[in-house]
């Protein structure tokens, strides 16, 4: 899926990129900004809202450019992008094993907890849901993910 980043610093609009610009096609990129203060008088109109209703805004076109950004690699460390499995390994060994594996695959380790007077080694982390099968080897059950307010 093509992927679409607006670059700004300091409240500013850089630039609009994506990683596949031509596969975007002929889309316009508009900058809309509410807060006028210090905006150039020409770039600034009264916006049309859904309800109807005119307000101002600074509005500015963009050119959508190849992006410099990994935005592949931004997008799976985006929490609402992401959803973690509780996984208990045999031992400490294999626990390590696992981490090494999945971090390595892009997973994001939240925690490692060794059982208290148990070898098992309990190990939550997050992944993007769309690529689980690709780096776990199978397709988790909804069941499995955990609730997003799972305390951690």
């Amino acid at each position: 899926m093509p992927k679409l980043a607006i670059i700004m610093r300091g409240g500013l609009v850089l630039k609009v990129v994506s990683d596949t610009p031509d596969a975007l096609g002929a889309v316009e990129a508009l900058v809309i900004e509410y807060d006028t203060e210090g905006a150039d008088k020409e770039n600034v109109y009264f916006v049309p809202e859904a309800d109807g209703t005119l307000v101002k805004a600074a509005v500015y076109r963009e050119g959508i450019e190849l992006t410099d950004v990994d935005l592949d690699g931004i997008v799976p460390v985006i929490p609402e992008t992401r959803r973690s499995l509780w996984w208990s390994a045999e031992n400490q060994a294999e626990a390590d094993e696992w981490v090494a594996d999945l971090t390595a695959k892009g997973c994001i380790i939240e925690k490692v907890d060794p059982q208290q007077g148990r070898p098992q080694v309990d190990v939550i982390f997050s992944l993007d849901p769309t690529k689980a099968k690709e780096i776990l080897g199978y397709e988790p059950e909804e069941e499995e993910w955990l609730i997003p307010d799972y305390p951690r």
